[in-house]
C-alpha cells in the first residue's frame, strides 16, 4: 500500500472560528464589545484596549467551561478535510494552549474530523520550527497567523492562508495564497496535487 502525502493544518480560524468565541471571553472579562474587523492582529492585546492579562483571564475562563470542545466549525472545514483525507493524512499544528489537548481531541473525533496527529507547539515558538523536527514533509499547509504562514511557506511549503483582518499585509510571499474560503482550498488542492 502506497503511503499516504501530508497536508497539515492550524486548528483555530481554520477547524474551528475561534474569533467570536474569544471576543465573547474578551467581554466577559473586560465588560467591553469588540468586533472582528477590529481585530487587525493576531494578538488581540496588540490590537484593542485590553492587556495581555485580559487575554489569560479570557483564556482560563475557557479552559475552565470546556469550550476549547465547543466551537463551531468553519464553513466547509469539515466537508473539504473528509475529502482530501481520502488522498492524504491530515496534521494538525496548533498554537492552542496545551492544556486544551483533551478537550481539542474529543472536537475533531466528535465532530467528524479526520486527522492521523495534533501538536501543540509551545508558547513563544513557531510552528516552523517544529515542522523541521518532523520525519516527513508536508505537501501543503492551512493557517491563519500571518507569521506562521509566512515562514511555512518560505521553507518551500505550499501554504493557504484563510484571509481575516488579523493577517492583511501588503507585500507578497512565495509560495503563500491568500484564499477566503475552503472551496477555493479544495479547488486548489485539488488541481495542484492530483
Amino acid at each position: 500500500m502506497e503511503k499516504k502525502k501530508i497536508i497539515g493544518t492550524d486548528f483555530d480560524g481554520i477547524i474551528t472560528d475561534t474569533d467570536p468565541v474569544f471576543r465573547e471571553y474578551i467581554k466577559r472579562v473586560t465588560g467591553k464589545q469588540f468586533y472582528r474587523e477590529q481585530i487587525t492582529k493576531y494578538f488581540y492585546e496588540e490590537c484593542l484596549p485590553i492587556t495581555k492579562d485580559d487575554v489569560e483571564k479570557a483564556y482560563q475562563l475557557m479552559l475552565k467551561e470546556n469550550v476549547w470542545s465547543r466551537m463551531e466549525l468553519v464553513d466547509g472545514a469539515k466537508d473539504t478535510l473528509m475529502e482530501l483525507a481520502e488522498k492524504f493524512d491530515i496534521v494538525v499544528i496548533t498554537a492552542r494552549p496545551a492544556d486544551a489537548r483533551r478537550q481539542s481531541e474529543e472536537f475533531l473525533k466528535r465532530k467528524g474530523i479526520p486527522f492521523k496527529e495534533i501538536h501543540f507547539i509551545k508558547e513563544g515558538n513557531n510552528k516552523i520550527n517544529l515542522i523541521k523536527e518532523f520525519p516527513f514533509k508536508f505537501e501543503a499547509f492551512i493557517e491563519d497567523r500571518l507569521d506562521f504562514a509566512r515562514g511555512i511557506a518560505l521553507s518551500g511549503i505550499k501554504t493557504y492562508m484563510l484571509d481575516y483582518p488579523w493577517n492583511r499585509c501588503l507585500g507578497e510571499t512565495a509560495n503563500l495564497y491568500r484564499v477566503s474560503s475552503w472551496k477555493e482550498i479544495r479547488e486548489s488542492l485539488s488541481a495542484a496535487l492530483s
